[in-house]
């Protein structure tokens, strides 16, 4: 199954009837899942046979600008996500965005993509992140602003999430927040200064215009792998707040992890 989701955003099946056991047997088969040490170390307890992602929780009312839901480890980045909708009061509300920055950077110039290549980028963990358990953390560290798949190759945009005040489709908070606690924290230019907000925003935009954007709405009896490794997603905001609104949750080790 992993096959199926290798070279894509995303893996999406409709109308599927699934108990929390028959979700977490459909996840498995996409790889290793995540156990429960790895979860209280991302400070996400599993808390029996799946994550209850609720609008219940604070955190998912808020809007996530494009972001890869990346690990606090060097070891386990970019993971699979698996999940399941078991109760949606409006598809119109809380969408989710995909966008295919594989794709994008296949089609930029050759130039370009050799900018890219050269510059770098500034990956931190989330400071609530750092505690004891079986993954090792560290300050913040450099990596190429690029990164290439261990399987097929293929070459993409390494990033994790900047919060900031963009114009572009969805790369600003939706409450207009910016400063989050992120996994990036600076892009920097081949000779060391770091991107503006605007050159963000125009890699963003360039990225935009070659491939656009996947625009997912969430209906109930959904099951949906997201690959954090070749694209990005965004969240917005969840308005409706007097119905819950509840998704199940795994995460996926990638096959490399292993």
């Amino acid at each position: 199954m992993f096959e199926q989701v290798m070279n894509k955003c995303f893996y999406l099946q409709e109308d599927i009837d699934l108990d929390e056991q028959a979700f977490v047997k459909m996840s498995a088969q996409f790889g290793k899942l995540w156990n429960e040490e790895d979860h209280i170390v991302a400070k996400e307890p599993l808390g029996g046979e799946v994550v209850q992602w609720t609008s219940k929780n604070k955190f998912i009312r808020m809007s996530i600008p494009w972001h890869a839901d990346n690990s606090a480890s060097k070891e386990y980045k970019y993971p699979l996500r698996s999940f399941y909708a078991v109760s949606i009061p409006d598809s119109e509300d809380s969408k989710l965005f995909f966008l295919d920055t594989t794709a994008a950077f296949e089609m930029m110039s050759k130039d370009r993509q050799q900018y890219l290549r050269d510059c770098s980028i500034i990956v931190g963990d989330n400071p609530t992140f750092k505690q004891a358990g079986n993954w090792t953390f560290e300050d913040p560290w450099v990596e190429p602003l690029t990164k290439i798949h261990p399987i097929t190759g293929r070459e993409n945009i390494n990033y994790g999430c900047i919060a900031l005040a963009s114009d572009v489709f969805g790369l600003s908070p939706d409450e207009g927040f910016s400063g989050t606690e992120s996994y990036n924290k600076a892009i920097l230019h081949p000779d060391g200064s770091k991107w503006s907000d605007k050159e963000i925003s125009q890699l963003f935009e360039e990225m935009i215009n070659k491939v656009g954007v996947y625009e997912h709405k969430w209906k109930e009896k959904q099951f949906l792998v997201m690959n954090n490794w070749v694209g990005l997603h965004y969240k917005q905001t969840t308005k409706i707040i007097d119905q819950e609104r509840l998704i199940w949750r795994r995460t996926i080790f990638q096959q490399w992890h292993i």
